[in-house]
């Protein structure tokens, strides 16, 4: 049986062999174009460590250090670049891409915090009032800032 140059072409731009259904279009977990949303939304988490470039590093239970790389993942697919995480009475400053935190903030204080593109809140939710044990002095800039907002957001 011969086939034409037509009909050659025609199944090949159509990827269908002769007499065989479409195939449908994957929408698991495994189709890529799913996972690039989902890592878009910053739903995806990598579980990777975070590096501390400080001279004395906090020492993080493995639930906090699970937080902080999730609130990491978060702000990385968001292209943060300098970001500012809170963590159970802990103000880290971070680079989200290289996945280092590279200073504290002192909130305490009231001392601005500047150059920072990126906030995360990787705080317990599930605590006493408020969700915190260690909850913040009311003046605080913690305090004003969890007031504002409840999940991530955007310093101008």
């Amino acid at each position: 049986m011969s086939t034409g140059p037509g009909e050659l072409l025609t199944r090949l731009g159509s990827g269908l062999r002769h007499g065989q259904p479409a195939a449908r279009p994957r929408h698991d977990q495994h189709d890529f174009a799913y996972q690039l949303t989902r890592a878009r939304r910053g739903e995806l988490r990598t579980g990777l460590p975070i590096a501390f470039d400080l001279r004395d590093p906090p020492t993080l239970s493995p639930e906090q250090a699970g937080r902080l790389s999730d609130a990491i993942d978060r702000l990385a697919a968001a292209d943060a670049h300098r970001a500012l995480v809170l963590l159970d009475g802990h103000a880290f400053l971070a680079d989200p891409i290289e996945r280092i935190v590279t200073g504290t903030a002192e909130t305490a204080s009231g001392t601005p915090v500047v150059g920072i593109d990126a906030f995360a809140d990787a705080r317990t939710r599930d605590r006493g009032p408020g969700g915190h044990d260690d909850e913040p002095d009311p003046d605080s800039f913690l305090s004003a800032l969890r007031r504002s907002t409840a999940a991530e957001i955007r310093v101008p």
